[in-house]
């Protein structure tokens, strides 16, 4: 120690090393002692106090006093401030070396890097307020909390992949952390374990890989803003219960938030998320209510049993899903979803209940149900593309109502009493039906060899009066007996029947037990009959039964086998094995080696650890009416032969058919909520017929190899493509129909054509139209087909309503539909927003637009090009900025409406286009006229006719005229539309009276909204066909127009007043 040349005192080491800044508090005691004297310090410094005892607080202080300028010389328990940069401590480190609980730690501004660790009750702050103190760290977590401090106002960067920015830990910890900006873009924001309970508010946390991740710990995280986060925003784990309030989630990577393992709880209040999904999984619970969930999705997600309790929780526009339910529990109650790009809700396994629920505007079905147990208390499905119900297993509904969806779903409006839903008449898995409770007519079972020796055959009884063990009946009987066993549980060693004999249960199937463990319960070597009875090995992947042996024939008749491995019951040896009527639990059957064979019938297998069936080079198997369900695989073919038909295989973790070589042949079999591909075809052959994929996490067919042909199969509600093909595939009369992804099949033609194809959504709208050849009839059911861009009607293909004229609307938004050859288009409504609604082009293209209705808000309605020469009959182009656009075309418009501004009909370079008994119309204040020198186009009124010549030019234009130029309406034409009007407003303003009084349903209130908007259209079609004449004096055409209107808003009045009284 030394006093340097300016008065200061220096600290150095023997080897010349500067340590002044790292013990500031000698520096203030020693001074004075040395009196200028350079001095070694060897040992320990040490302070008494005055009852002669050792006091480092002293020393604390006097260090402390020295250092701040700012202490003055109150009390001792006075809290301090420590300042760090500038004149005080070097780093945040060294102030907290000396710090008190309750002392104040001021930080200069600046980056200051470098692990800090609070272990003691302090306050953390910039001394010239937020955003001007950054604390970095190149490994390590920046900040470790370790003790009730309160930090704020500070930047933080984190560091490495297992580091935080800041890291809070310690059972009982309460410490504060508020209006921090956490970065951590290879790390984690803010990390709380340990048992912590931290209060963190007003914090920004972004960009980072992980936001805030809570192990084993609690806490309040109030007004926090999670954004640009690659993984999970928030992820609660470990037996964790954080709270997370008012918060905002923008653009996070995968999840919002995620709550996982058993006896964590995480709670989400007033938050909006913005494109990330919140997930229950793995036995973790989350509660969120009050919550706007947009963009992304699915917005909510359950899955491996985790729990989510969802409560006035908004989802807006998420994509696909706005709710997924793969298992678990699941409350939802008052919860709102709207314009999911995909189902509303879809669940294909787990339990859910739905509360006074809303399902609106979906691009799918409203609520989907493909598996598990699904409950619907007062839920409303409506607007949606699809059915707003839409069910494959049987679910509960209580007073649901669903109206104005794409499909009928036999719901309707909510019904006063309970209501079972059975299964629909949409093609549904039978898999998940209830067993009929007498069984059905069996094919005959194959009979066990007889013996060569003709003789009486003896029934052995083991039991009370019989043999104590199965193995001594066994041992005792000759070839052809019956071994007879009474009800109960048998422990034995390994049974092993080595010749022909039939055992069966005394009592019920199933009322005898054979358990062993680690062994084989049941082998048979011989031909043997086994009837009613339940063997279990609860050995891990322990065999249950083994049937080997050349030329041997077992039958086993109303047996269970449980086991928890994946060998289960083996075939093996040239052995041939037939099950019927049996359960296997927890395990599968599988054949294996040259010439073997298993043939199940009516069977059923349940959650099988690895594949239910399982098929090996050499050996074949027979598949009657088989059930599988659960479990990890279906049925995998390696190399055998499998004739499967009726095999139905719901709800495994994986694929539901993996063919990896050898042949299969399956027949009216059907693959439902498959986690992955419902068929996958890596090799072999395989040949499917009537079979279907439904509600598969991937594809429902897919074919990456191998030889494979589908005939009538459908692929429905997957939620990649229905038929996905990396190889040979032949497809004949198929069917993909609402899955996510778009493939090459839609709706095949059956058979040799003319055909009549339909389509309900878009997807199927597309598929279809790639699908059908000249001759082809499209049938569109009602509803909306949203952005229709690029479509192209092929040539020779009509495309109409399957009901009624003006059911069926296609929208498209940025590109046109496309008529590139001859097609036909009847009693079609087109609207399109921008450019252009539909383009007809080409040489020789005589297409035939009949009363369709085209309308483009900004841009061209029909435009006709390149030689094409279409019929447009009976249509109404427009409104739009320009109706029909005709360039180096012709063609003939007959009985046409144009309604565009400022160019209802623009022609150049016309290769000879007609006009016959055509109307021209115009806006409000515009009037219409033919533009051009000796115009070839006749305009009388608003009647257009004439032919633009070969190579001639002619525009229609509307423009604005002097107000005075148009005759007012007759007074008592006037006069009635007025009438009309303010009828219809008196009615309008009753229908609110009575909705303020509670007197109308909000279903009966939203059909008279419906219909008053209908009256206004009408009354102001009314209007526009008068266009300031007096009706007697209309061309009888017009006349009939208007009586038909008039006819309309009789109709609909009436039934709006019978809905209002």
């Amino acid at each position: 120690m030394r006093i340097a040349p300016d008065g200061t005192t220096v600290l150095t080491s023997r080897n010349g090393l500067d340590f002044t800044d790292e013990f500031l508090m000698l520096t203030g005691v020693l001074p004075d002692a040395l009196d200028g004297r350079a001095a070694v310090l060897d040992g320990e410094i040490v302070v008494y106090n005055e009852h002669g005892q050792v006091d480092n607080l002293i020393l604390c202080l006097l260090g402390r006093r020295a250092s701040d300028p700012t202490e003055g010389s109150g009390p001792m328990t006075k809290p301090a401030v420590l300042l760090v940069g500038g004149d005080g401590y070097a780093d945040v480190g060294s102030a907290l070396r000396f710090a008190r609980s309750g002392d104040v730690i001021e930080i200069a501004p600046g980056t200051y890097d470098g692990e800090v660790v609070i272990d003691k009750a302090v306050e953390v702050r910039p001394s010239e307020g937020a955003g001007t103190v950054t604390l970095t760290a190149a490994t390590g977590n920046t900040l470790m909390v370790l003790a009730d401090a309160a930090i704020h106002d500070l930047s933080l960067v984190g560091s490495g992949w297992d580091w935080a920015a800041i890291e809070v830990a310690g059972r009982n910890v309460y410490p504060s952390i508020s209006n921090c900006d956490i970065r951590a873009p290879h790390s984690v924001g803010i990390r709380v374990r340990g048992g912590a309970d931290p209060l963190v508010a007003d914090c920004r946390i972004g960009p980072a890989a992980h936001g805030l991740r809570v192990e084993a710990a609690a806490g309040f995280y109030e007004r926090c803003a999670f954004f640009d986060v690659a993984l999970e925003s928030v992820i609660a784990m470990a037996g964790a219960t954080p709270t997370v309030l008012n918060s905002a989630f923008t653009g996070p990577g995968r999840q919002a938030a995620v709550a996982t393992d058993r006896d964590t709880v995480l709670t989400l209040s007033e938050c909006e998320i913005a494109g990330g999904s919140v997930t229950a999984t793995g036995n973790g619970s989350v509660t969120i209510t009050d919550s706007v969930i947009h963009g992304g999705g699915p917005a909510l997600e359950i899955t491996d049993d985790g729990v989510l309790h969802a409560h006035k929780v908004r989802i807006i526009g998420t994509a696909p899903e706005g709710i997924l339910i793969s298992g678990g529990d699941g409350v939802f109650t008052e919860c709102r979803i709207t314009g999911t790009q995909g189902p509303a809700v879809w669940m294909t396994a787990g339990k859910a209940r739905f509360e006074h629920c809303e399902a609106i505007d979906s691009d799918r079905a409203g609520f989907l149900v493909v598996g598990g147990a699904a409950e619907f208390l007062e839920c409303v499905a409506h607007n949606n593309a699809d059915q707003g119900f839409s069910f494959y297993t049987a679910v509960e509904l209580t007073r649901c109502s669903s109206y104005g969806n794409g499909r009928p779903d036999g719901v309707g409006v909510a019904s006063p009493d309970p209501l079972a839903v059975p299964e629909r008449n949409t093609p549904r898995p039978p898999a998940l039906r209830a067993k009929p409770p007498a069984p059905q007519p069996r094919p005959p079972v194959p009979k066990a060899k007889p013996s060569s020796t003709r003789r009486q055959d003896t029934v052995r009884r083991v039991g009370t009066d019989g043999y104590p063990t199965i193995s001594a009946a066994i041992d005792a009987a000759r070839a052809g007996d019956t071994i007879e066993i009474e009800p109960g549980t048998y422990t034995e060693d390994s049974i092993t029947v080595e010749k022909p004999l039939t055992i069966c249960a005394a009592g019920e199937p199933g009322s005898v037990h054979l358990r062993h463990s680690p062994g084989i319960p049941l082998q048979l070597t011989a031909n043997a009959t086994v009837r009613g009875i339940a063997v279990s090995n609860e050995a891990s992947r322990a065999k249950i039964a083994r049937i080997d042996g050349d030329g041997v024939e077992a039958v086993f008749d109303q047996c269970t086998f449980s086991g928890s491995g994946s060998l289960g019951v083996l075939v093996m040896d040239g052995a041939r094995a037939t099950f019927t009527r049996c359960d296997v639990h927890g395990s599968g059957v599988e054949v294996m080696e040259d010439r073997s064979t298993a043939d199940l019938r009516d069977c059923t297998i349940t959650n099988a650890t690895d594949a239910a069936l399982t098929v090996h080079s050499g050996s074949r198997m027979e598949l009657t009416n088989v059930l599988v369900r659960g479990g990890n695989k279906g049925l995998m073919l390696s190399g055998g032969t499998v004739a499967a038909t009726g095999l139905t295989i719901a709800d495994t973790r994986a694929e539901g058919i993996q063919v990896h070589g050898g042949t299969g042949v399956f027949t009216d079999c059907e693959t439902v909520g498959a986690m992955a591909n419902g068929v996958w075809i890596a090799d072999g052959t395989a040949e499917f017929e009537h079979c279907t994929a439904i509600g598969s996490r991937q594809s429902g067919f897919s074919v990456s190899g191998g030889t494979a042909t589908f005939t009538r199969c459908t692929a429905k509600d997957n939620r990649s493509m229905g038929f996905k093909t990396l190889d040979k595939a032949t497809f004949v009369a198929c069917r993909s129909l609402d899955n996510g992804d778009e493939d090459e099949i839609g709706v095949q033609p059956d058979g040799p054509g003319p055909h009549v194809l339909r389509a309900r959504t878009y997807a199927e709208l597309k598929q279809t139209l790639r699908n059908a050849s000249p001759g082809d009839t499209i049938e569109l059911e009602p509803g909306r087909y949203r952005c229709v861009d690029r479509v192209r009607i092929p040539a020779g293909v009509e495309v109409r309503p399957a009901e009624s004229t003006g059911t069926v609307r296609l929208v498209a938004k940025y590109h046109p539909i496309v008529i590139s050859g001859s097609a036909t288009l009847r009693n079609i409504l087109i609207y399109a927003e921008y450019q252009t609604a539909v383009t007809i082009t080409g040489v020789g293209n005589s297409t035939l637009l009949d009363g369709c209705q085209i309308t483009a808000t900004d841009g061209i309605a029909v435009k006709v090009a390149k030689g094409a020469t279409p019929t447009l009959r009976d249509c109404k182009i427009g409104p739009a900025k320009q109706g029909l656009v005709v360039r180096g075309a012709g063609g003939h418009c007959e009985r046409c409406t144009f309604t565009a501004t400022p160019e209802p009909v623009t022609v150049s370079d016309s290769v000879g286009l007609r006009f016959s008994d055509c109307v021209v119309r115009a806006v409000k204040g515009k009037q219409v006229a033919v533009t051009r020198k000796n115009p070839p186009l006749a305009l009388t009124g608003d009647r257009l006719a004439g032919t633009v010549e070969t190579g001639r030019h002619a525009t229609v234009r509307a423009d604005r005229e002097p107000s005075s130029a148009r005759p007012r309406p007759p007074a008592s034409t006037k006069a009635m539309i007025t009438g009309l009007r303010t009828s219809l407003a008196e009615v309008k303003a009753r229908l609110g009276l009575q909705r303020q009084l509670g007197l109308v349903d909000p279903h009966r209130f939203d059909l008279a909204n419906d219909m008053i908007t209908t009256l206004e259209q009408e009354i102001q079609e009314l209007e526009d066909l008068a266009d300031g004449r007096e009706f007697p004096t209309l061309p009888e055409h017009e006349k009939q127009v208007g009586r038909e209107i008039n006819r309309r808003i009789d109709d609909h009045a009436a039934r709006l007043n019978e809905l209002l009284d």
